[in-house]
């Protein structure tokens, strides 16, 4: 037990040691990567051409860099490889945004649309959710006259009474709806 105990604290006093030196070659990465960032601002100017960006293009150079510190090899150069970094950044952000068009308010005036397109669609689903809460007679006359395109004499003749009434569904179906549209109330049916 003795033994499994003790090789237990050495493999545990070996993990730790580990751990230190990475937490030393990450202190120490950090450390010369602190005293490039004046010539990385300086590159990152140069190539942008534009301060706002240019700061944050060295900043997302920085932090590439010191996500990927693990895969950069001591003893070459450390300057190089961040330019490669924050180059291959400021590249990668120019094609994104050259693809970008600028927005101005005359655009709006430009783009073609229908007037009203949105407004119809919303009137034409509230009337649908409207249209059960007339009677079977009302909402039967408004579809044969709206939709099906039926005369007033087509639309008595299929509902079995005579034309006046057929008209007089159809204005009061009409105007139950258009109660309901204006009020949002619910049209009484009769």
């Amino acid at each position: 037990m003795r033994g499994a105990a003790h090789g237990s604290t050495a493999i545990a006093a070996a993990a730790a040691a580990g751990k230190t030196d990475e937490n030393r070659r990450d202190a120490e990465f950090g450390d010369e990567l602190v005293v490039l960032i004046p010539f990385l601002q300086r590159l990152a100017r140069r190539l942008c051409r534009n301060r706002d960006l240019a700061d944050d293009m060295a900043q997302n150079a920085l932090a590439k860099a010191w996500e990927a510190r693990n895969s950069f090899r001591a003893g070459t150069n450390l300057k190089a490889w961040l330019s490669i970094i924050l180059r291959n950044g400021v590249y990668s952000d120019y094609r994104h945004r050259r693809r970008e068009v600028g927005w101005r308010d005359e655009f709006l005036q430009e783009i073609p649309a229908v007037e009203g397109g949105q407004a119809w669609a919303v009137e034409l689903r509230q009337t649908l959710s409207a249209l059960p809460l007339l009677s079977a007679e009302q909402r039967e006359a408004i579809l044969a006259i709206a939709v099906d395109g039926l005369s007033y004499t087509e639309l008595a003749a299929m509902q079995g009474c005579p034309v006046g009434t057929a008209k007089s569904r159809v204005g009061r179906g009409r105007t139950a709806l258009r109660s309901w549209m204006e009020s949002q109330a619910l049209p009484q049916p009769g």
